[in-house]
Protein backbone atom coordinates (compact mmCIF):
# COMPACT_ATOMS: atom_id res chain seq x y z
CA UNK A 1 0.00 0.00 0.00
CA UNK A 2 2.79 2.11 1.07
CA UNK A 3 4.67 1.73 -2.35
CA UNK A 4 1.27 2.24 -4.12
CA UNK A 5 0.59 5.86 -2.51
CA UNK A 6 4.19 6.78 -2.98
CA UNK A 7 4.36 5.95 -6.55
CA UNK A 8 0.98 7.73 -7.18
CA UNK A 9 2.09 10.57 -5.78
CA UNK A 10 5.11 10.65 -7.81
CA UNK A 11 3.81 9.77 -10.99
CA UNK A 12 1.61 12.83 -10.48
CA UNK A 13 3.84 15.12 -9.33
CA UNK A 14 5.88 14.14 -12.55
CA UNK A 15 9.09 15.80 -11.76
CA UNK A 16 10.54 18.07 -14.57
CA UNK A 17 13.66 20.67 -14.57
CA UNK A 18 13.83 23.89 -16.85
CA UNK A 19 16.85 25.83 -18.84
CA UNK A 20 17.73 28.72 -16.75
CA UNK A 21 19.92 31.34 -18.45
CA UNK A 22 22.14 32.37 -16.34
CA UNK A 23 25.66 35.19 -17.57
CA UNK A 24 29.28 34.16 -16.13
CA UNK A 25 32.40 36.18 -16.20
CA UNK A 26 35.44 34.37 -17.95
CA UNK A 27 38.00 37.33 -17.60
CA UNK A 28 37.13 40.94 -16.97
CA UNK A 29 40.80 41.58 -15.49
CA UNK A 30 40.14 43.23 -12.56
CA UNK A 31 39.50 39.72 -10.42
CA UNK A 32 36.37 39.38 -10.36
CA UNK A 33 35.39 35.98 -12.48
CA UNK A 34 33.20 33.30 -12.05
CA UNK A 35 34.12 30.56 -9.89
CA UNK A 36 33.87 28.23 -12.57
CA UNK A 37 36.40 30.40 -14.48
CA UNK A 38 40.12 29.00 -14.18
CA UNK A 39 40.95 32.81 -15.59
CA UNK A 40 43.52 33.11 -17.95
CA UNK A 41 45.69 30.10 -17.81
CA UNK A 42 48.50 31.23 -20.19
CA UNK A 43 49.85 33.84 -22.30
CA UNK A 44 52.93 34.16 -24.85
CA UNK A 45 54.97 35.72 -24.67
CA UNK A 46 54.55 36.76 -21.00
CA UNK A 47 57.53 39.07 -19.75
CA UNK A 48 56.06 39.77 -16.29
CA UNK A 49 54.76 43.18 -17.70
CA UNK A 50 52.06 44.31 -20.83
CA UNK A 51 55.30 46.17 -21.76
CA UNK A 52 58.63 44.71 -23.58
CA UNK A 53 61.63 45.89 -22.08
CA UNK A 54 62.78 47.16 -26.04
CA UNK A 55 60.02 49.27 -26.50
CA UNK A 56 57.42 51.15 -23.88
CA UNK A 57 54.90 51.15 -26.71
CA UNK A 58 55.04 47.43 -27.43
CA UNK A 59 52.07 45.90 -25.24
CA UNK A 60 50.43 42.38 -24.88
CA UNK A 61 48.56 41.47 -21.99
CA UNK A 62 46.41 43.23 -18.93
CA UNK A 63 47.22 47.04 -18.73
CA UNK A 64 44.99 49.87 -17.91
CA UNK A 65 44.94 53.10 -20.00
CA UNK A 66 48.61 54.21 -18.74
CA UNK A 67 50.32 51.98 -20.31
CA UNK A 68 51.07 54.23 -23.29
CA UNK A 69 49.91 57.75 -24.88
CA UNK A 70 48.46 55.18 -27.54
CA UNK A 71 45.98 53.68 -25.47
CA UNK A 72 43.79 56.51 -23.37
CA UNK A 73 41.92 59.00 -24.76
CA UNK A 74 42.84 62.17 -22.66
CA UNK A 75 41.19 64.96 -24.88
CA UNK A 76 38.04 64.90 -22.59
CA UNK A 77 38.82 68.13 -20.22
CA UNK A 78 36.79 68.77 -16.66
CA UNK A 79 36.08 65.53 -16.07
CA UNK A 80 38.91 64.72 -14.09
CA UNK A 81 41.00 63.01 -15.60
CA UNK A 82 44.75 63.22 -14.04
CA UNK A 83 46.31 62.92 -17.56
CA UNK A 84 43.51 65.59 -19.95
CA UNK A 85 45.21 66.78 -23.05
CA UNK A 86 42.63 68.50 -24.87
CA UNK A 87 44.59 68.34 -28.19
CA UNK A 88 44.93 64.40 -28.08
CA UNK A 89 43.68 63.01 -31.26
CA UNK A 90 44.21 58.99 -30.27
CA UNK A 91 43.33 56.86 -27.65
CA UNK A 92 40.79 53.73 -27.34
CA UNK A 93 39.86 54.21 -23.54
CA UNK A 94 37.77 56.62 -22.70
CA UNK A 95 38.43 58.45 -18.87
CA UNK A 96 34.42 59.40 -18.51
CA UNK A 97 30.93 57.96 -19.91
CA UNK A 98 29.41 54.75 -19.83
CA UNK A 99 32.49 52.90 -21.11
CA UNK A 100 34.73 54.96 -19.59
CA UNK A 101 38.12 53.65 -17.32
CA UNK A 102 40.38 55.32 -15.39
CA UNK A 103 43.94 53.65 -13.77
CA UNK A 104 42.66 50.95 -11.31
CA UNK A 105 40.45 49.34 -13.91
CA UNK A 106 41.84 46.41 -16.41
CA UNK A 107 41.76 45.28 -19.92
CA UNK A 108 43.61 43.13 -22.38
CA UNK A 109 46.14 45.55 -24.61
CA UNK A 110 47.89 44.56 -27.70
CA UNK A 111 50.08 46.86 -29.93
CA UNK A 112 53.37 46.59 -31.80
CA UNK A 113 54.26 42.90 -30.95
CA UNK A 114 57.14 42.52 -33.04
CA UNK A 115 60.57 43.64 -31.08
CA UNK A 116 63.73 42.34 -29.77
CA UNK A 117 62.11 40.49 -27.01
CA UNK A 118 59.97 38.86 -29.22
CA UNK A 119 61.24 38.64 -33.26
CA UNK A 120 58.31 36.48 -34.09
CA UNK A 121 55.54 39.21 -33.47
CA UNK A 122 53.18 37.16 -32.69
CA UNK A 123 50.93 36.72 -29.24
CA UNK A 124 48.21 34.29 -27.99
CA UNK A 125 46.75 33.60 -24.82
CA UNK A 126 43.97 31.23 -22.90
CA UNK A 127 40.99 31.29 -20.92
CA UNK A 128 39.74 27.87 -19.11
CA UNK A 129 35.99 27.87 -17.71
CA UNK A 130 34.11 24.49 -16.16
CA UNK A 131 30.78 24.04 -18.36
CA UNK A 132 29.71 20.75 -16.60
CA UNK A 133 25.64 21.33 -16.97
CA UNK A 134 25.79 23.93 -19.34
CA UNK A 135 23.94 24.01 -22.87
CA UNK A 136 23.58 26.74 -25.08
CA UNK A 137 26.78 28.72 -24.98
CA UNK A 138 27.45 32.02 -25.85
CA UNK A 139 30.30 34.56 -25.50
CA UNK A 140 30.59 37.74 -25.06
CA UNK A 141 33.05 40.34 -25.22
CA UNK A 142 34.13 44.37 -26.20
CA UNK A 143 36.59 45.63 -28.01
CA UNK A 144 38.33 48.66 -28.78
CA UNK A 145 40.41 49.67 -31.68
CA UNK A 146 42.40 52.73 -33.27
CA UNK A 147 45.26 53.31 -35.89
CA UNK A 148 45.71 52.34 -39.67
CA UNK A 149 46.11 49.04 -39.68
CA UNK A 150 47.41 46.34 -42.64
CA UNK A 151 45.51 43.01 -43.51
CA UNK A 152 47.20 40.23 -42.33
CA UNK A 153 49.51 42.04 -39.95
CA UNK A 154 47.40 42.84 -37.38
CA UNK A 155 44.69 40.03 -37.88
CA UNK A 156 43.81 38.56 -34.26
CA UNK A 157 41.31 35.28 -33.54
CA UNK A 158 39.59 33.49 -30.94
CA UNK A 159 38.87 30.15 -30.79
CA UNK A 160 37.11 27.63 -28.65
CA UNK A 161 37.11 23.99 -28.18
CA UNK A 162 36.07 21.30 -25.95
CA UNK A 163 37.25 18.73 -23.47
CA UNK A 164 40.78 19.45 -25.78
CA UNK A 165 38.14 19.23 -29.48
CA UNK A 166 36.21 15.72 -28.68
CA UNK A 167 33.25 17.94 -27.28
CA UNK A 168 33.30 20.24 -30.61
CA UNK A 169 35.81 22.99 -31.55
CA UNK A 170 35.46 26.70 -34.16
CA UNK A 171 35.75 30.36 -34.35
CA UNK A 172 34.46 32.57 -32.45
CA UNK A 173 35.42 36.20 -33.40
CA UNK A 174 37.50 36.96 -36.49
CA UNK A 175 39.82 40.47 -36.79
CA UNK A 176 41.49 41.93 -39.23
CA UNK A 177 42.05 45.34 -41.35
CA UNK A 178 39.48 46.60 -43.91
CA UNK A 179 42.44 48.07 -46.61
CA UNK A 180 39.44 49.16 -48.70
CA UNK A 181 37.89 51.76 -46.02
CA UNK A 182 38.43 54.34 -43.88
CA UNK A 183 36.58 54.96 -40.56
CA UNK A 184 36.01 58.25 -38.73
CA UNK A 185 36.62 58.05 -35.27
CA UNK A 186 35.51 60.34 -32.19
CA UNK A 187 37.45 60.91 -29.43
CA UNK A 188 36.10 62.32 -26.01
CA UNK A 189 36.90 65.42 -26.25
CA UNK A 190 34.59 65.84 -29.46
CA UNK A 191 37.53 65.72 -32.09
CA UNK A 192 36.78 63.81 -35.31
CA UNK A 193 40.19 61.91 -36.59
CA UNK A 194 39.47 60.04 -39.24
CA UNK A 195 42.29 56.75 -41.10
CA UNK A 196 42.58 54.31 -43.52
CA UNK A 197 42.40 50.72 -43.11
CA UNK A 198 40.41 49.93 -39.80
CA UNK A 199 39.98 46.79 -37.76
CA UNK A 200 36.89 44.81 -38.40
CA UNK A 201 35.52 42.15 -36.66
CA UNK A 202 33.72 39.24 -37.88
CA UNK A 203 31.26 36.87 -35.40
CA UNK A 204 27.49 35.81 -35.47
CA UNK A 205 26.51 39.24 -35.45
CA UNK A 206 28.37 40.29 -38.98
CA UNK A 207 31.23 42.34 -39.80
CA UNK A 208 31.62 45.68 -38.33
CA UNK A 209 34.42 47.97 -37.90
CA UNK A 210 35.49 47.90 -34.52
CA UNK A 211 35.21 52.10 -33.29
CA UNK A 212 36.77 53.43 -30.22
CA UNK A 213 35.35 53.10 -27.40
CA UNK A 214 35.06 49.99 -26.11
CA UNK A 215 31.80 50.00 -27.50
CA UNK A 216 31.76 47.15 -29.80
CA UNK A 217 30.38 43.93 -28.54
CA UNK A 218 31.51 40.81 -29.82
CA UNK A 219 28.74 37.45 -29.49
CA UNK A 220 29.18 34.19 -31.17
CA UNK A 221 27.50 30.91 -30.33
CA UNK A 222 29.44 27.88 -28.80
CA UNK A 223 28.17 24.65 -30.20
CA UNK A 224 29.12 21.51 -28.04
CA UNK A 225 28.82 20.79 -24.77
CA UNK A 226 31.30 19.07 -22.41
CA UNK A 227 32.97 19.59 -18.86
CA UNK A 228 36.31 21.99 -20.06
CA UNK A 229 35.81 24.83 -22.27
CA UNK A 230 39.29 26.37 -23.48
CA UNK A 231 39.23 30.16 -25.07
CA UNK A 232 42.36 31.09 -27.39
CA UNK A 233 43.45 34.30 -28.07
CA UNK A 234 45.79 34.25 -31.05
CA UNK A 235 47.31 37.87 -32.32
CA UNK A 236 49.27 37.64 -35.55
CA UNK A 237 52.71 39.15 -36.38
CA UNK A 238 51.63 42.68 -35.53
CA UNK A 239 54.54 45.17 -36.46
CA UNK A 240 53.32 48.47 -36.60
CA UNK A 241 53.12 51.41 -34.07
CA UNK A 242 50.38 53.22 -33.60
CA UNK A 243 48.26 50.77 -33.94
CA UNK A 244 46.05 49.96 -30.84
CA UNK A 245 43.60 47.50 -30.18
CA UNK A 246 41.91 45.59 -27.03
CA UNK A 247 39.47 43.74 -25.50
CA UNK A 248 37.69 43.77 -22.01
CA UNK A 249 34.64 41.43 -20.14
CA UNK A 250 34.78 38.06 -21.44
CA UNK A 251 31.63 36.73 -20.49
CA UNK A 252 29.36 33.42 -20.94
CA UNK A 253 25.80 33.16 -21.10
CA UNK A 254 24.47 29.65 -21.12
CA UNK A 255 21.43 27.59 -20.05
CA UNK A 256 21.92 25.52 -16.61
CA UNK A 257 18.93 22.90 -15.80
CA UNK A 258 17.46 23.33 -12.38
CA UNK A 259 14.26 20.88 -10.24
CA UNK A 260 11.19 22.13 -10.96
CA UNK A 261 8.52 20.72 -8.43
CA UNK A 262 4.74 22.16 -10.08
CA UNK A 263 1.76 22.74 -7.77
CA UNK A 264 -0.63 19.71 -7.27
CA UNK A 265 -2.64 19.29 -9.84
CA UNK A 266 -6.18 17.23 -10.12
CA UNK A 267 -4.08 14.42 -10.37
CA UNK A 268 -2.24 14.19 -7.53
CA UNK A 269 -5.94 15.11 -5.88
CA UNK A 270 -7.26 12.57 -7.50
CA UNK A 271 -3.99 9.96 -6.32
CA UNK A 272 -4.77 11.30 -2.89
CA UNK A 273 -8.57 10.19 -3.27
CA UNK A 274 -7.43 7.27 -4.73
CA UNK A 275 -5.06 6.12 -2.07
CA UNK A 276 -7.56 7.20 1.03
CA UNK A 277 -10.21 5.07 -0.08
CA UNK A 278 -7.86 1.77 -0.21
CA UNK A 279 -6.63 2.49 2.64
CA UNK A 280 -10.37 2.75 4.11
CA UNK A 281 -11.17 -0.59 2.68
CA UNK A 282 -8.32 -2.33 4.13
CA UNK A 283 -9.16 -1.24 7.86
CA UNK A 284 -13.21 -2.16 6.85
CA UNK A 285 -11.59 -5.66 5.94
Amino acid sequence: MKSFFALAIAGAIGFTSIANAATYVVDDFDGGEDVRSSGMTSISPNNGSPNFSTSIFDVFGPTNRTVNFDFGDDSATGIGNPNEFAADTFGIVPFGGPNGKDATDFFFGEEDLDNGDNPGGTGSATWEFDISGLTDLVLNAVFSAMGDFEQGDNAHSFTWSIDGGAGGSGTLFSIDSDDSASHTYTMEGGASVNLNDPLTISDDLGTRVIDNTFSTVGEAAIGGTGSSLLITYTAAANNGGGEAFAFDDLTLTANVSAPVIPEPTMCLVFAGLIATRMIGRRRNG
